[in-house]
């Protein structure tokens, strides 16, 4: 039995469901890097997109106190939770209070109980920008949204469905054409230290200058899908409701 199916089988949940809902952190396959989202669902990549990819895993353990005590008393032992490692996810989906990140690097090879238990962690910290901010509510919306419908959808549809709305928009589809770059647009939508906090990408980000990890995203087909996608999504779409019926519609 893989360690993904005994941890399933011990919090009595589906196999499927674990690896969709929950980091996979723990296991050193899925440590790679945070732009390489395939190693962490090895349903249909790259033939299809899963909302599970959205959630390319933060280096840093993040976990919520109350979860882990309710973990606790439920099952006697707590997971790491792939929706709490989400680039913009700042407060607790369930309880509404801050998500607590562990202090030492290796923490996801241990219990998060532990961790709790041991004082080795501190408030993940957020701007108060950032959490009034609609771009990125509507970001956090839409990403979880998509990892909890559980869909899978082929990846040439989602980049057509992209790109259809970016040339609505008249965004730069090659990055050698006119018009105005999907980074640019993503600039001006969030706050500027929510992105160069979050997305290491925009660290240097010059209007004009095309980033191949963000801009790719509407330009390449064959582009990695990495929480940069989360980032086109909320610029392109208004809601999580309107994403979700667009992707899901054969082209």
């Amino acid at each position: 039995m893989s360690w993904p199916s005994a941890i399933a089988h011990g919090c009595e949940i589906d196999a499927h469901d674990y690896v969709a809902r929950h980091s996979m952190l723990p296991f050193s396959e899925c440590v790679d890097s945070v732009n390489q989202p395939e190693c962490i669902h090895a349903y249909g990549w790259p033939e299809s997109f899963h909302g599970s990819l959205l959630a390319a895993p933060m280096k840093q353990a993040v976990f919520c106190r109350r979860c882990v005590e309710d973990q606790l008393e439920q099952r006697s032992f707590a997971v790491w939770r792939r929706l709490d490692h989400l680039p913009y996810r700042f407060r607790c989906a369930v309880h509404d209070i801050p998500l607590s990140r562990a202090l030492n690097s290796g923490a996801h090879a241990e219990d998060p109980a532990v961790i709790l238990e041991s004082g080795r962690w501190v408030p993940v910290a957020a701007q108060a920008e950032w959490q009034e901010s609609e771009a990125v509510q509507r970001l956090d919306s839409i990403s979880e949204a998509l990892l909890h419908a559980g869909v899978r959808w082929p990846r040439h549809r989602v980049w057509a469905r992209l790109r259809q709305r970016a040339k609505r928009r008249a965004l730069r589809l090659t990055q050698k054409s006119s018009g105005e770059l999907l980074s640019d647009e993503i600039c001006k939508t969030f706050p500027s230290s929510f992105l160069t906090d979050r997305f290491p990408s925009f660290r240097k980000k010059v209007r004009g200058r095309y980033i191949g990890a963000v801009d790719g995203v509407i330009s390449d087909k064959y582009q990695a899908l990495s929480p940069h996608l989360s980032l086109a999504l909320a610029v392109l779409y208004p809601s999580a409701k309107s994403a979700l019926r667009d992707l899901s519609t054969p082209v």
